[in-house]
């Protein structure tokens, strides 16, 4: 594992994801799924896909039921998560997951079985050697070059204050 590890924050509204080392994201985006809201009319329209993420879902909003997998910051539909992380990976990103170890965002309060999910999915479905889940207010209070303060995070479906001592 020589390449750099991958930076992934989840968002509600966005995903920011990018490598270690570099000053801003490679990749913004929108963390939606979209599915035909007549499969069986539209599919042939379309082009026959039944499900688009991020912004090809954005572009054809009129078209699809949209969904976020993220409520209130956590994940409500792992399966559609998934989907944008393959996307996020696969076609933004264009990396293969083995070479690079992984840096997630979590929200405050996220549950053990939550952890447990990202972490089945991040090494089981993708091939992660390496994976770590992080407070991402943590992350931006690091990010500035403090290590204690408060951080405020307002977000698409929400707001927290995190105090790191």
């Amino acid at each position: 594992m020589s390449q750099p590890p991958v930076i992934v924050d989840v968002g509600a509204g966005l995903i920011k994801a990018g490598f270690s080392g570099e000053d801003e994201p490679r990749c913004i985006i929108p963390t939606l799924v979209g599915r035909h809201k007549e499969r069986a009319v539209l599919s042939g329209i379309i082009g026959g896909r039944d499900t688009y993420v991020g912004e090809q879902a954005q572009s054809r909003r009129g078209l699809l039921a949209m969904r976020s997998p993220i409520e209130h910051g956590v994940v409500t539909n792992w399966d559609d998560m998934e989907l944008l992380m393959k996307h996020t990976f696969n076609n933004e990103l264009q990396i293969f997951p083995e070479d690079h170890a992984a840096l997630i965002t979590e929200p405050p309060f996220n549950s053990d079985v939550s952890k447990q999910k990202w972490y089945e999915i991040l090494f089981e479905s993708f091939g992660f050697d390496k994976v770590k889940l992080v407070l991402g207010q943590l992350m931006s209070l690091y990010a500035s070059g403090r290590t204690t303060g408060i951080v405020l995070d307002v977000g698409d479906s929400g707001a927290n204050a995190v105090p790191v001592a």
